[in-house]
């Protein structure tokens, strides 16, 4: 994971004429269903954020293309959904991601638009439900909001996180070659952290529910 780190940061770092769309195109695929499990998007995105600390990154740009990326992402799982319905349990190659589709459509269906919310930073859900929301007929304006609101959550908390780690770092006089390994410590700790307060939330919410009642 670190020489993946280290080549993304080396790719945007080069072509910083090209930074936005390749930035833009990042955040797609992080986003996208299927696709999205194979990327360490917590990891990226809070390297992505020290590139903007370092002023390799124009962070308004930066910003705007990544949530511009995950937010059309979103819109593409959830209308594939919508097309597909359940029959996309079956189909290649969901078929061989069915747990994880079942699990962002049992989440879904407890928790509803909070799920979109808090799925951004749920690495086994992130890329998975949106599709769960369309199969599920999801009305499209709701899904729409709180798919672009949770892009941008994600984008600010992620590379805010970057940006802080990059600027901490120089001010302890870190060396260059000792940065891709504390991204991806800081990475490992906020997914761990996000993790814990997400399972703090469902539990929660499920006392309240069951007070309700």
């Amino acid at each position: 994971m670190g020489d993946l780190l280290s080549n993304a940061a080396t790719l945007l770092a080069q072509h910083q004429d090209r930074a936005l769309p390749l930035l833009a195109l990042l955040a797609f695929a992080e986003c996208l269903v299927v696709v999205g499990v194979l990327f360490p998007a917590t990891a990226t995105m809070i390297t992505v954020g020290g590139l903007i600390g370092a002023g390799l990154i124009d962070p308004v740009g930066g910003c705007l293309a990544a949530i511009a990326g995950a937010t059309v992402s979103g819109w593409a799982s959830y209308h594939l959904g919508r097309w597909m319905g359940p029959a996309a349990f079956y189909r290649w190659p969901f078929a061989r991601h069915r747990s994880a589709l079942a699990m962002a459509r049992l989440f879904f269906r407890r928790h509803g638009v909070l799920w979109i919310f808090l799925a951004r930073f749920y690495g086994p859900t992130r890329a998975t439900i949106p599709l769960a929301a369309g199969m599920m007929n999801m009305r499209r304006r709701t899904f729409e909001i709180a798919n672009a609101g949770s892009a941008v959550l994600w984008v600010v908390v992620l590379f805010g996180a970057g940006w802080l780690a990059e600027h901490s770092m120089d001010a302890a006089m870190l060396a260059p070659a000792a940065k891709i390994p504390a991204f991806l410590a800081l990475a490992l700790a906020t997914s761990a952290g996000s993790t814990l307060t997400i399972r703090r939330i469902l539990v929660g919410a499920r006392r309240t529910r069951l007070l309700v009642h």
